[in-house]
């Protein structure tokens, strides 16, 4: 009996123990870790709003840096009511550099809504070889946006090379 009564009041505290730190557990350390879980969830969360706001201010600076830029592109555009002027100025640089230099409109190139966007031209010139260059950098003068997608050259005979370009031209 004896032993019974030592080990109910043994057991008495020791059951009460348990009982207390389940308790403590149970509704103490488990919302407690819940709000820690949350409170890391929120800090996630606000890294990823920092960071996307971060972003957006390097953004607003690149565009800023390009907007800048727009106006110079924009003026190296050619004007659609300018094609002429630009077909009269490669006449120009083929007759300044002594080529003979004839010209088309093979195709309009037109986005999604129907504005063009490039013109391409086929340029059939005859010259020399100094003259084909100093043609080129004619045209590398112009302050046109512009592009070679074709060339090719061939010999007449020794002295005269006719060459066949398609230049692209981009508009406004």
């Amino acid at each position: 009996m004896i032993n019974r009564n030592l080990y109910l009041q043994i057991a008495t505290p020791v059951l009460v123990l348990f009982l207390g730190i389940f308790a403590l557990w149970f509704f103490l350390l488990k919302p407690i870790s819940s709000i820690g879980q949350e409170y890391k969830n929120n800090r996630l969360i606000l890294a990823e709003v920092e960071q996307k706001a971060g972003l957006g201010g390097k953004l607003k600076k690149e565009f800023e840096k390009v907007e800048g830029s727009a106006l110079v592109i924009q003026s190296s555009l050619l004007k659609i009511e300018d094609t002429l002027l630009f077909i009269e100025a490669l006449e120009g640089a083929a007759s300044k550099t002594n080529n003979t230099y004839s010209t088309n409109v093979v195709q309009e190139i037109k986005d999604e809504s129907g504005k063009i966007t490039t013109i391409n031209f086929n340029i059939e010139l005859s010259g020399n070889f100094s003259t084909l260059v100093s043609f080129l950098r004619e045209i590398e003068e112009m302050p046109y946006l512009m592009n070679f997608i074709q060339v090719s050259v061939s010999v007449e005979d020794d002295e005269v090379l006719n060459t066949k370009a398609t230049l692209q031209v981009y508009i406004q």
